[in-house]
């Protein structure tokens, strides 16, 4: 009966939009992840075949525009649609931003890997310029509901809106904004938050390719829980600069945060969080290579001294860029993990070895057919080899597109 509603819902898709764009195909996606609990070797594995569809339908109306999109996979496990409809209208310095997105997804075989749900997400946005000034405020209504629910998989109902201020400050660009956020979970009113976030940025561009920009955030997120367990109040900031030298680009950056709990447990604590990068890249015609270190740390209170860590390492990127025939986008981390404070046998708690890999890809094999390919890899290598842990995921899909 499940399968029923999905390709009811997907037909009914189909017949109240007008998509001049489409592409279909066949796919299909595999997870994989492999641990030890106790002295059991335990691989966990999930895949699902699928055919493919999406496209899109855009008109304009004078200053509107409106614009249809589709997207859906029905599988072997699963059927899964997504219906986005957007709206925009300009005029002179005013400008409106709406759309609904809708979105489902119906298990047939009653896999406890596969969850159903339905969701729907409304974003309203208003902005009106000033010159070299700007102003927006913008609103996300969002719910979601579950076939079945769990401490894992709840309903819920969020509401989230930001007012913003963009400027110009000694030839910057810069912003400041305002968020704030409430969720409420019917099952459990200790899972309900508000939260209020201030951000700030600064970017600029300068002659010869040279770019910088800088973020800051406050966050303060509640739970009135009677425990208040998960609260918290925490200052994030990251800086980037892109500097251009003949033949090579050299690329700093610095990521911190500093999160204070109002309750702190083993999963809730205190701590102090950094990561910097120094890479330096080149081009070859569509290609691009950038390789640098890597170094993060964190660190929190004694009675949490297993959370303190440092990783050393580097990243290594590949890009390619080749319209309507061949991109890529190519990321590998490897590194190593050291814990200030390892006990002599606890799970997950032994200095390990690492690798980060992660690339996405598009083939156009004929001017019609295209490739694509997601997948990622993120083994640990511990020093204790009971605690060793591999998680990979990949997505393949051939789609035939109609212009």
């Amino acid at each position: 009966m499940k399968s029923f509603y999905g390709i009811v819902f997907l037909v009914v898709s189909l017949g109240f939009c007008e998509l001049p764009w489409l592409r279909v195909g066949v796919g299909g996606s595999f997870i994989s992840q492999r641990y030890n609990i106790l002295e059991d070797d335990t691989t966990a594995l999930t895949s699902e075949g699928k055919f493919l569809l999406d496209g899109n339908y855009e008109k304009k109306y004078g200053s509107h525009t409106l614009r249809g999109e589709i997207s859906t996979d029905i599988g072997d496990k699963s059927t899964w649609t997504q219906l986005v409809a957007r709206w925009n209208f300009a005029s002179q310095l005013f400008e409106i931003e709406g759309s609904e997105i809708i979105e489902g997804r119906f298990s047939y075989h009653n896999d406890e890997s596969i969850v159903g749900y339905g969701k729907h997400r409304f974003n309203l946005k208003l902005s009106q310029d000033f010159g070299a000034r700007k102003i927006s405020a913008r609103l996300w209504v969002e719910g979601k509901r579950y076939e079945t629910t769990s401490s894992y998989y709840y309903n819920y109902d969020l509401l989230r809106s930001k007012i913003s201020y963009s400027f110009t400050f000694l030839g910057a660009d810069g912003e400041a904004g305002w968020c704030y956020s409430y969720r409420s979970v019917p099952d459990s009113a200790d899972a309900n938050y508000d939260r209020r976030q201030i951000q700030m940025s600064l970017s600029k561009l300068w002659t010869g390719g040279n770019f910088g920009e800088v973020w800051l955030e406050y966050d303060r997120k509640h739970f009135p829980s009677e425990t208040e367990l998960g609260s918290y109040a925490s200052m994030w900031t990251t800086s980037q600069l892109s500097l251009s030298f003949p033949g090579v680009m050299v690329e700093p950056s610095i990521e911190i945060e500093s999160r204070n709990y109002d309750v702190q447990d083993e999963v809730y604590f205190d701590y102090f969080w950094l990561k910097t990068t120094l890479t330096a890249g080149t081009d070859w015609g569509m290609w691009n290579f950038s390789a640098g270190p890597l170094f993060s740390m964190q660190s929190a209170a004694e009675e949490y001294a297993m959370e303190n860590y440092t990783d050393w390492g580097a990243e290594i990127s590949i890009n390619c860029f080749n319209y309507n025939k061949f991109w890529l986008f190519l990321t590998v981390e490897p590194g190593k993990r050291f814990y200030q404070s390892a006990p002599d046998t606890g799970i997950s708690f032994s200095d390990y070895n690492f690798v980060d890999f992660s690339a996405v890809s598009s083939v156009w094999i004929l001017k019609n057919i295209r490739a694509d390919l997601s997948a990622s890899y993120f083994p640990e290598w511990h020093t204790t080899p009971e605690d060793d842990i591999s998680t990979s995921y990949i997505s393949l899909s051939l789609r035939y597109e109609f212009y």
